[in-house]
């Protein structure tokens, strides 16, 4: 998905297909390292938060 220059990744976490990217987290984000990461009810996998700060930190 790109929008006025920027890609953007969005992630449903509701999708089996959508959480199975998620499974190995900190590849996923390591690959999409240059772009805005969108996850949608991302409550649903709390674990995801460490992976997270990890990746902004």
């Amino acid at each position: 998905m790109k929008s006025a220059g920027c890609e953007f990744v969005y992630v449903d976490v509701e999708k089996p297909s959508d959480r199975d990217k998620l499974k190995n987290a900190e590849l996923f984000f390591a690959d999409n390292k240059d772009k805005t990461v969108v996850i949608d009810k991302v409550q649903l996998m709390p674990e995801l938060f460490s992976a997270i700060r990890s990746s902004i930190d």
